[in-house]
């Protein structure tokens, strides 16, 4: 385990074997004072390093909700990347224009093009934003991976 979160409990029993034990872990104070359960393993024969699921509650949501966040800035900066890509091609395939059309309808052609170059700065912007947004749901889920391991050591 890297950064080994170290979490004080209270043995309750040990396995006949010596491979596993139950331990009881009490949070806060007065009324507010609980306990959960938790049945831990040996890391290695050699010490005694017990480790268990991490005994905070918040760890499962915390870190369910940081991939999600993670899962939804990706799905957009995915998402404005493909809507770039179709505006590029429909705008690459506007300024080629054929032989032989009139002058109406090229004057028609290069004013679609020059809208959908403006929708192209608005999305290139769009995408600015989606990438940073991506990268602060990156940070944050790193900060809660290393501050809510989903596994901790339980001294005793």
């Amino acid at each position: 385990m890297n950064n080994v979160h170290v979490v004080r409990a209270t043995l309750i029993s040990k396995s006949k074997n010596g491979k596993g034990a139950e331990v009881k872990v009490i949070f806060g104070e007065g009324p507010q004072r609980r306990s959960v359960t938790r049945h831990v393993i040996r890391e290695r024969k050699d010490d005694d390093a017990w480790v268990g699921r991490n005994p905070d509650e918040q760890t499962e949501p915390l870190r369910a909700a940081a991939s999600r966040k993670v899962f939804a800035a990706q799905a957009i900066v995915t998402e404005t990347n493909n809507i770039l890509k179709m505006l590029r091609e429909n705008n690459g395939k506007l300024e080629k224009l054929p032989e032989g059309i009139d002058m109406f309808m090229v004057l028609l052609i290069r004013e679609a093009a020059a809208e959908i170059a403006e929708v192209i700065a608005g999305e290139e912007s769009n995408l600015r934003i989606a990438e940073e947004l991506l990268k602060n749901a990156e940070k944050h889920q790193e900060d809660i991976e290393r501050d809510y391991p989903p596994y901790v050591q339980f001294t005793f």
